[in-house]
């Protein structure tokens, strides 16, 4: 994906009805507020695009820095040789707790709440993730991807 990004921010004029889908959907993914579209007589304008047409050239602003993805995984429990172990599954291998804060896209454990007034994500310290659990609240860990 990056390298899609960098090369739509280029000043290459491709209408949007030459580019693969895989460049249109990054073009809609970086949203029209961080495009610019090309006119002849102006070159690049740099205003809020309202829809992609097919025969007019975009380009992703130069500014514009991608969100990072996330994936958010639920601390469970897990049985082995009798013993209790809080961990995640991941790609069918068990990671224990103690194993993910030194994995190198862990970002935060967060344990996520429904209020009468809105959605909240609480960010929970190590130490408190199994007290957490231990009383019935689901914690999770959240992962670059």
């Amino acid at each position: 994906m990056d390298n899609l990004i960098k090369k739509l921010q280029g000043d290459k004029q491709y209408p949007f009805g030459q580019l693969s889908k895989e460049e249109q959907k990054c073009l809609e993914k970086a949203g029209n507020e961080n495009c610019e579209y090309y006119d002849g007589e102006n070159g690049w304008i740099n205003k809020e695009i309202r829809t992609f047409y097919f025969y007019t050239s975009y380009r992703i602003k130069s500014t514009y820095q991608p969100e990072p993805e996330f994936e958010d995984i639920e601390i469970v429990e897990n049985v082995r040789n009798s013993r209790i172990t809080l961990g995640i599954w991941r790609n069918n291998e068990w990671i224990s707790l103690h194993e993910i804060p030194d994995m190198p896209n862990f970002e935060c454990f967060f344990r996520f709440y429904t209020d009468s007034r809105e959605n909240q994500t609480e960010y929970i310290i190590f130490e408190n993730v199994s007290k957490e659990i231990h009383s019935g609240i689901k914690v999770f860990a959240r992962l670059r991807k």
